[in-house]
């Protein structure tokens, strides 16, 4: 019996590590939290918007309802957008921002 015990407890733990693994490599792929002094521009989120344009490599200062969110479009270079609402934490958006993501010239030749 506690040899049945001990494989449901690894098969728990086992599972409960893999999602974790595959919510972080998700997010790793969008980008990255930074530090509010590593902002190269300043973006402010209004009601009215419904898109930002950045760069790969852009670190970017959101401003949202008075409050300060820093991300590092450092993610994979086949994003082609994402929600905001994603990286945000969840009283961020009351509403879907999309940021189109330009490829990084460094790394395309352009």
């Amino acid at each position: 019996m506690k040899s049945k015990l001990n494989l449901a407890s690894a098969l728990i733990v086992l599972l409960g590590s893999t999602a974790i693994y595959a919510f972080a490599a998700d997010n790793e792929l969008l980008g990255e939290a930074a530090p509010p002094t590593a902002a190269t521009r300043t973006v402010v989120i209004d009601h009215d918007t419904q898109y930002v344009n950045v760069t790969g490599g852009d670190i970017v200062k959101f401003v949202v309802h008075n409050k300060e969110y820093v991300w590092n479009f450092d993610g994979a270079d086949t994003n082609n957008f994402v929600d905001l609402n994603k990286i945000f934490p969840n009283d961020g958006l009351h509403h879907e921002v999309k940021v189109y993501i330009a490829r990084n010239p460094l790394y395309t030749g352009a």
